[in-house]
């Protein structure tokens, strides 16, 4: 019985190794020119920025909760 346990702690140990696909985020595409887009959108928004604030809040690390 102890050895069906390490052989299936070692298939877990090769499958966290090597069992993982490598992936990678999807690819951009090229935008359209402005009309295409402006033609092909649901909606257009338009403003103008009336102040900047520089801020000190730190951005969240990977895996930090945000509240």
């Amino acid at each position: 019985m102890k050895r069906c346990w390490w052989w299936l702690l070692g298939i877990a140990v090769l499958f966290c190794l090597y069992g993982g696909a490598r992936t990678y985020a999807c690819s951009c595409v090229p935008p359209r020119s402005p009309s295409e887009e402006f033609t092909k959108s649901d909606a257009v928004f338009s403003g103008k920025v009336v102040r900047i604030y520089e801020t000190t809040r730190k951005e969240p690390e990977i895996g930090e909760r945000v509240s």
